[in-house]
């Protein structure tokens, strides 16, 4: 059981790691446009904002994946995902289909689940649980 847990949990920080890595990519490769958008939406210090949310997103998406550092990046992950809900989100209700809050409140929720849940597959994830059972 604790086999396919593991496997289980790989997979799921490969996938949550790889969503965050692919925004961080859109916002990087088109970053004037995600500084004007972010600005158009009245996010806070839209150039500080962006870069702070390209830089979560993949080299936390790196670190998510390899297995270091989940719990910090799973909640780095929840602050930017809502970040995204209240000022992107909010306004359009639940539905992800109506560019509502459900799509990013998922992320949000999931990411600090798997973050402080992240399995023993990963760079120092069986050490730092061994240490935490001792």
């Amino acid at each position: 059981m604790d086999r396919a847990r593991n496997l289980t949990m790989l997979i799921s920080r490969v996938l949550v790691g790889a969503i965050f890595i692919l925004h961080g990519l859109i916002k990087a490769t088109n970053l004037e446009a995600s500084i004007d958008g972010f600005a158009t939406y009245g996010v806070p210090l839209p150039t500080v904002s962006v870069w702070f949310a390209l830089l979560v997103e993949i080299i936390g998406g790196v670190a998510f994946i390899v297995g270091y550092a989940t719990p910090v990046v799973g909640v780095l992950f929840a602050l930017v995902t809502v970040g995204a809900l209240v000022f992107v989100h909010a306004e359009n209700g639940f539905f992800a289909g109506k560019n509502g809050i459900e799509y990013v409140l998922v992320l949000a929720v999931v990411s600090v689940g798997i973050g402080f849940n992240p399995g023993t597959i990963g760079v120092g994830l069986s050490k730092a649980r061994d240490s935490v059972r001792s």
